[in-house]
């Protein structure tokens, strides 16, 4: 976004120079002048563009540009009848692109965020229980990195967690592990009994046992009678197929299994037909962790048009937001990735650089000090 606004100013300020007022033109009225009691911005004329928050009107002179927050209309006077004349005129509006705004407001509803914002699940508690709780205290929506840890370490972080954020949004990874399968499985076990209300799926390439568990035992109804699911899934991949079993609902001889087994209930086996395995699917293009190397602006789109398309058969799979992760180091990336049309934004690896990261100090000085 710096750059878009950085580029608009120069352009603006290229425009100005080009003649003595920033009016349109000799003998052509302006759309509005300043009332005499508008109040001028201190800030510099430069750093409006940077100011995303705020929306302003640009006026003044090629020699003195100003800029006035737009906060205050009725310093405004539209009407010629109040126009004072010595008022410079009023030449350009830059609105405001709060960081609320980006991504989708169902997301950040849905999960009570600030802003479209995820801190991805680094393995092996490098996102730290400090990091998750900075990320929760920001409004945005951090996971720890469960991977690679003992179920006993989990549990530990989830306590913490539990006790430092009980009203802040935040979740733990689950990570597919064929070759530990009982690791996925306790730590499948330790998120429904916690009640951990986020989970993010990782490198998923079949759909297992215990995440459909998960998914089907998180199903229940709200005091409407509406049913909904109280652990949200955020999953995560890079190709296609992977991509279309978690928008699909979960495999029938698996929900027949949990069912025989009393692992779920017999609404939730139905209710398992109407839903698809996550709520969130996020299109993991050429990231650090794990990945194809895919190039983000083919895989976005891609997961979105598969999600429409799958939509047809099953309705609430039009509900799943589609974001992405991989590359997103710069706030420049993470705005291409909205232009994109991406639900959210997933970013991990640049926070190891953090403080609160699990990394080690010297990594963290080493990173925060590297060059592009």
């Amino acid at each position: 976004m710096a750059s878009e606004f950085g580029s608009q100013s120069k352009e603006f300020g290229e425009r100005s120079h080009s003649s003595d007022s920033l009016s349109e033109g000799p003998g052509t009225p302006p759309q509005a002048l300043w009332n005499s009691s508008a109040l001028w911005s201190e800030t510099p004329f430069e750093n409006a563009f940077f100011d995303l928050n705020s929306s302003w009107f640009l006026g003044g002179t090629a020699e003195s540009p100003r800029t006035w927050k737009s906060s205050a209309p009725d310093h405004l006077s539209p009407s010629s009848k109040e126009i004072q004349t010595t008022a410079p005129p009023i030449s350009g509006w830059i609105p405001s692109v709060p960081t609320s705004s980006m991504g989708s407001s169902d997301f950040v509803r849905d999960h009570h965020l600030a802003h479209a914002y995820v801190g991805g699940s680094m393995a092996n508690g490098i996102a730290s229980v400090d990091l998750v709780e900075a990320l929760s205290r920001d409004g945005s929506l951090g996971f720890y990195g469960a991977a690679g840890q003992t179920p006993d370490k989990v549990a530990q972080a989830l306590s913490e967690l539990q006790s430092r954020c009980p009203d802040k949004p935040w979740g733990c990874n689950l990570i597919h592990s064929p070759s530990e399968p009982t690791i996925e499985n306790e730590v499948s076990r330790l998120i429904s009994t916690r009640e951990i209300r986020h989970v993010e799926a990782s490198a998923y390439l079949d759909i297992s046992e215990p995440l459909i568990r998960l998914r089907l035992q998180g199903l229940e109804k709200g005091p409407g009678g509406e049913v909904r699911a109280k652990t949200s899934i955020m999953a995560k991949a890079s190709r296609l197929e992977v991509a279309r079993k978690f928008l699909s609902p979960a495999p029938e001889p698996i929900v027949r299994k949990l069912l025989a087994s009393g692992e779920i209930t017999a609404e939730q086996s139905q209710w398992a037909k109407e839903w698809p395995l996550c709520d969130d699917l996020t299109a993991e293009a050429d990231s650090g962790g794990h990945t194809d190397n895919r190039p983000l602006t083919t895989l976005v789109p891609a997961f979105c048009k598969l999600r429409d398309t799958l939509a047809g058969n099953l309705h609430l799979t039009a509900k799943v937001r589609i974001g992405a992760a991989g590359g997103l180091g710069t706030p420049d990336a993470i705005a291409a990735a909205f232009a994109l049309g991406a639900g959210y934004v997933v970013v991990g690896s640049v926070h190891q650089a953090c403080s609160e990261s699990g990394s080690s100090p010297k990594v963290r000085d080493l990173l925060a000090t590297a060059g592009p």
